[in-house]
């Protein structure tokens, strides 16, 4: 009788405890969150050239080889291995540009490391290294207005006694882009 007295109690249980794990789980058909669009609206930034790389007018070394550096910085010629600079030829110039973009933001300048030169009714070239003032920069101006900055490159050629006389010249391509 225990038995059955036993049995009259847990097959109450057992029935409420089959119904509540048979019932379907209460499971979540949907879920939102919401999230925010953003965008920067920059204004293109621009170059331009202000002046040319100009290594001026210069008289080759009698013997050997001589060097014509014209520094980013300044502009400022240095000749040597008996190169001399003409005194009433051309001026020597470092090529200047100007950025414009928007104030604060970061920009690099990317050029090549070498061009040629090539002799005016001729084929002959001569190698230019070239190099910047700046490999990278900001813009200063009032912030959420136009910002500007300013930069140099120079370069280096080498002149033989054999170099043949005449007007040589070449072009390279500056980018500036935002950083």
């Amino acid at each position: 009788m225990q038995i059955q007295s036993l049995a009259k109690r847990i097959l109450p249980l057992a029935v409420v405890a089959a119904a509540v794990f048979a019932s379907p789980a209460l499971a979540q058909t949907s879920a939102n969150q919401s999230t925010t669009g953003t965008i920067g609206i920059y204004q293109p930034i621009q170059l331009t050239r202000q002046t040319n790389l100009s290594f001026g007018t210069v008289m080759r070394p009698s013997s050997g080889t001589g060097n014509v550096v014209i520094d980013a910085q300044t502009g400022a010629l240095t000749a040597t291995g008996g190169i001399t600079q003409v005194s009433n030829g051309n001026a020597a110039s470092r090529a200047t540009f100007t950025v414009t973009g928007d104030a604060g933001m970061n920009f690099n300048v990317q050029y090549p490391q070498t061009f040629n030169m090539t002799r005016q009714n001729g084929s002959e070239t001569i190698p230019v290294t070239l190099n910047a003032s700046v490999g990278s920069a900001q813009l200063v101006g009032t912030t959420g207005g136009v910002g500007t900055a300013n930069f140099g490159i120079g370069g280096q050629v080498s002149i033989s006694n054999t170099t043949l006389s005449g007007s040589y010249s070449g072009t390279f391509t500056v980018t500036v882009a935002y950083q």
